[in-house]
Parts: C-alpha cells; sequence; structure tokens
C-alpha cells in the first residue's frame, strides 16, 4: 500500500520464495489482502500478487526488490 500512497496496518505475510524452503520465513512481504490475493485490479488501483504476478512485479518492482526496500526500511540484512 506505501507505493500506492497508503497505510494500512493489517497485513497478510506473503512468502516469496515458497513456505517450505529452508529459509523461506526470511523472505517474505506484509501485503494487505488487496496486494497479495484478489481476482482482479480493484477501485483503488491495487494490484494483487496472486494471481497477478507478472502485472504485479512491472507496478511495484520485483519481490526480491520489494524485500530489499523493506529490509532496508527496517535497517537490517
Amino acid at each position: 500500500c506505501l507505493l500506492d500512497g497508503r497505510v494500512n496496518p493489517w497485513v497478510s505475510i506473503h512468502h516469496i520464495d515458497g513456505r517450505t524452503k529452508p529459509g523461506a520465513h526470511k523472505k517474505v512481504l506484509a501485503l494487505c489482502a488487496q496486494h497479495h490475493q484478489q481476482d482482479d485490479t480493484d477501485q483503488l488501483g491495487r494490484v494483487a500478487v496472486h494471481p497477478n504476478k507478472a502485472r504485479f512485479e512491472e507496478r511495484y518492482g520485483s519481490q526480491e526488490e520489494l524485500l530489499a526496500m523493506v529490509k532496508n526500511k527496517l535497517g537490517v540484512d
């Protein structure tokens, strides 16, 4: 939501590289429900990563880039 100019305190955890691989829980994004899972772009223009991964990444950047942005904001490696 921040990249769309909004703040949303309610998040859904999105694993960017599966949920069962070693270290999978260290590669997550905190997405709102609309950015995580919805059938189509909503009335506010939010694109969900499921099922629109290509459109999501085109609009917001790759999931790895978003993870790097979050780590930078948090000051962690």
